[in-house]
């Protein structure tokens, strides 16, 4: 009778040892992404033009950061600032390869609503848009216009997925599913 309570002991073991790796990640963000606000963020030091950051990206899954609005743009800021640091420029995906005079964000598709532009910006020197810093350190990110031929490191940016864990059990084994939630 005793080998009875230890194999029901072990099967549940292991069955909570592998809920507890199904659910370890719970930020939605893939390895190596940063759960920032609602979305997920990757610092790509790599030099890149901004079509081959763009390319990387999606290499990734992901795509270049669009901003959304002024508080994302500040928890970026503090993100930027312990994760990248001694980086001045990001390229985004903001361009205006389409339409001049008009900013689009290539993750969107949609128009630039938002555009926190720095000091003296925007310029007619480039299509593309970095967040660009003018200090070291404690760095305060803003837009600026530049040539999409130049080089600059990158933010890739994801949106969180949802899961949910299911478990089979069947009289010899058992087996554990990711589920996307839509």
């Amino acid at each position: 009778m005793l080998w009875h309570k230890l194999i029901a002991f072990a099967v549940l073991s292991l069955v909570l040892c592998q809920l507890h790796q199904v659910n370890g990640n719970d930020s939605g963000c893939q390895a190596n992404f940063t759960r920032v606000g609602d979305t997920c963020l990757k610092n790509v030091s790599n030099w890149y033009s901004w079509y081959e950051a763009d390319r990387h990206c999606r290499s990734l899954g992901a795509e270049l950061v669009s901003l959304q609005n002024q508080e994302q743009l500040q928890e970026i800021n503090k993100w930027l600032n312990t994760t990248g640091l001694f980086m001045l420029n990001f390229w985004t995906s903001g361009n205006r390869l389409g339409r001049i005079g008009n900013y689009y964000w290539q993750g969107t598709g949609q128009e630039a609503s938002y555009l926190p532009w720095g000091t003296g910006q925007p310029q007619s020197t480039g299509n593309c848009l970095l967040l660009a810093s003018k200090t070291w350190g404690v760095a305060d990110y803003h837009l600026e216009v530049y040539n999409c031929e130049s080089w600059s490191s990158a933010v890739c940016e994801q949106r969180p997925q949802q899961y949910t864990s299911r478990l089979c059990l069947k009289q010899d084994s058992y087996e554990s599913v990711q589920v996307l939630v839509n």
